[in-house]
Formats: structure tokens, C-alpha cells, sequence
């Protein structure tokens, strides 16, 4: 944006190209590929995911998510890509 636009405020630069942030596409196609190639049930990485939650829970739960979440140890493995989805995506 600083090269087109020579110099100037990043948001307000955004808005004069009507184009969205670096951070909003990435996170747009992160969730887009999860969605498409891991949480299908016939995707090469789908084996990837934990098991699924007992639906008899899910059901009596206001906020359920589908997955169980691992236990997580370090910061380094829940900042990963299939905990960091199953926790923002799904």
C-alpha cells in the first residue's frame, strides 16, 4: 500500500482501495481451507482431527463444538493449525 500510495495511514489506505487487510484474506482462506479439506469427511487430512463429542452432550450444551480439544502443553502446539482452527473455525 506505501508504494502505491506513497505514504499514509494503513486503515485509511485500505479503505481508499476498498480492499480488505493482509490479516482479514489470510484468515478468510485459513478458515475456507480448513472447511473445504480437513473437516470434510472424505479430505486426505481429516484423519488429522480428534475424535467427535457423543451428540447426547452436544445436544444439552448452549456453545458445543463437534471436536474434543486436545490438552494442550505449550503455547507452540495450540497456536498450530488444527487447534488453532478447531478453536476459531469450528
Amino acid at each position: 500500500m506505501r508504494i502505491i500510495y506513497d505514504d499514509g495511514d494503513y486503515e485509511l489506505l485500505l479503505i481508499l482501495a476498498q480492499i480488505d487487510s493482509l490479516e482479514t484474506r489470510r484468515d478468510h482462506l485459513t478458515s475456507r481451507f480448513f472447511k473445504r479439506k480437513v473437516l470434510d469427511n472424505n479430505s486426505v487430512l481429516h484423519y488429522l482431527l480428534p475424535p467427535k463429542r457423543n451428540l447426547h452432550v452436544i445436544d444439552k450444551l448452549r456453545h458445543a463444538k463437534s471436536y474434543e480439544l486436545v490438552k494442550m502443553r505449550t503455547d507452540r502446539f495450540k497456536k498450530s493449525f488444527i487447534p488453532y482452527c478447531l478453536a476459531s473455525y469450528h
